[in-house]
């Protein structure tokens, strides 16, 4: 087994601290955890199997048709696109490559839901914005998941190993995230 690269290092001599920053090969997939996850993502491709649920196009004359049968049971219906050249990304906006990019499914979501998470008796308008914007963290949070981005920390202290976290995204957010409490 060869022995992982550190991809960044943070050292606080007065502490005798020092946290070690790593590529993280066992991502796990972050739509597996439902007590998290406010929208489902339901997606169609012929080499992957993405989002939470597959849609079957045999059973639909292209995406409107789709769209229209989500919007039967659900609130909020956002296209999702994958732009596919030497890996994967997703995205809630139309990649510009015709060739390599097209619609792949829709994350959706209804009111209920939104009522359930927030705990809230009425959606209004800062609920719904505060919904939306999760279900856009939640596409990036994939993207990066479907990029590989994503990293792991072990924290030392006097030379043992008191601590490790592994987030899916950006290494520099996480390195703040991460060094920010040891900093003066």
């Amino acid at each position: 087994m060869s022995e992982r690269q550190t991809v960044a290092t943070f050292k606080r001599d007065a502490t005798n601290t020092v946290l070690n920053f790593y590529e993280d090969e066992d991502l796990i997939n972050p739509r597996t955890d439902d007590d998290f996850i406010m929208g489902k993502m339901f997606c169609a491709h012929g080499r992957y199997n993405l989002g939470d649920e597959q849609i079957d196009s045999s059973k639909f004359n292209g995406w409107n048709e789709v769209e229209k049968s989500l919007k039967k049971e659900y609130d909020i219906v956002i296209p999702l696109y994958l732009y596919e050249y030497g890996g994967i990304t997703i995205s809630t906006t139309p990649f510009s490559c015709p060739w390599d990019s097209g619609q792949v499914g829709f994350i959706v979501l209804s009111k209920k839901r939104i009522r359930d998470m927030y705990a809230i008796k009425r959606v209004t308008k800062k609920w719904l914005d505060r919904a939306m914007a999760e279900l856009d963290a939640e596409v990036k949070t994939y993207d990066s998941y479907l990029c590989g981005d994503g990293y792991y920390c072990e924290t030392i202290a006097n030379g043992q190993l008191v601590d490790s976290i592994s987030k899916i995204g950006d290494l520099d957010a996480f390195y703040k995230e991460q060094t920010d409490m040891y900093k003066d």
